[in-house]
């Protein structure tokens, strides 16, 4: 009897392969399904930012490592509440903070379609924030000028790196922010304007980077803090806890301080916790 040739092209998948791909390759499926780059806030409910869909896929990578380690399942529909409510534990035992918590909570639930309310997690409390604090460290004398800037306006690590020049308005003594988190945009008052000055911009096109280089040795959030707590200063006339302030001059303080980092002005607790206490 002659010997039948298979077709490889049409070879069905062995019963136990798992064709929807790996946990991981779902868990992406699902990030770029959310993606709305380019949206109005107030059209969309997805991810808007490059920044965001990055923090859900290494987010996303912890997670899935672990569900096939201690699920062993192949098919993210497989999870539960309850799985996720283990993870949570498994991460909080092994030290991390309350912070990279809620960053996990909120990744595991959108895409998963969880209530985050149903998974609790330690509440994030001031005294336990280090980012951005401690002894300062020694900055080389060519970085000073870029030092001076980030203390005067307040800026994210990325929004730093992705500033032009154009973005600057010297007369202003403004920055405006193209691609904040979220991807949304502001503009930022600096608190002094003569940091312009140091940073050469007469030597750069409309379109150049002002920054060739942002080490990672510089404290970009040390800086964001500094900025904030003198704001709130300026705008408030004292420091933020001081005794005898009044309280619509306070909130009305910490708001701006809010606009002016780029969360807006429903994080007035956020802006409290990491920055002013």
């Amino acid at each position: 009897m002659p010997k039948i040739k298979k077709n490889h092209r049409t070879k069905e998948p062995h019963p136990t392969q798992n064709k929807a791909g790996s946990l991981f390759y779902q868990w992406t499926g699902k990030v770029e399904g959310l993606k709305t780059f380019g949206q109005a806030k107030v059209a969309c409910t997805g991810l808007r930012s490059g920044e965001t869909v990055r923090t859900y896929l290494s987010a996303g990578q912890d997670f899935c490592k672990w569900v096939k380690a201690n699920r062993g399942y192949k098919d993210l529909k497989q999870v539960n509440r309850a799985d996720c409510a283990a993870y949570l534990a498994a991460r909080q035992s092994s030290g991390l903070s309350a912070w990279t918590l809620s960053r996990d909570r909120t990744a595991i639930t959108r895409i998963l379609g969880f209530d985050s309310q149903q998974l609790s997690i330690p509440e994030r409390k001031a005294a336990d924030v280090k980012r951005g604090r401690g002894p300062e460290r020694a900055v080389a004398d060519k970085y000073q000028p870029m030092v001076a800037f980030l203390r005067a306006s307040g800026l994210r690590r990325h929004e730093a790196q992705l500033l032009e020049a154009r973005d600057i308005n010297v007369a202003a003594g403004t920055v405006t922010v193209r691609r904040g988190k979220g991807g949304r945009s502001r503009v930022v008052n600096l608190l002094d304007k003569n940091t312009l000055s140091k940073i050469q911009l007469d030597t750069k096109a409309p379109t150049d980077r002002v920054f060739d280089l942002l080490p990672k040795s510089i404290n970009v959030h040390g800086y964001r803090r500094q900025f904030a707590q003198a704001l709130f200063q300026r705008l408030a006339g004292a420091a933020y806890g001081s005794a005898g302030l009044d309280k619509g001059i306070v909130r009305r303080a910490l708001a701006q301080v809010s606009q002016e980092l780029g969360h807006g002005s429903g994080r007035l607790s956020l802006v409290r916790c990491y920055y002013l206490k």
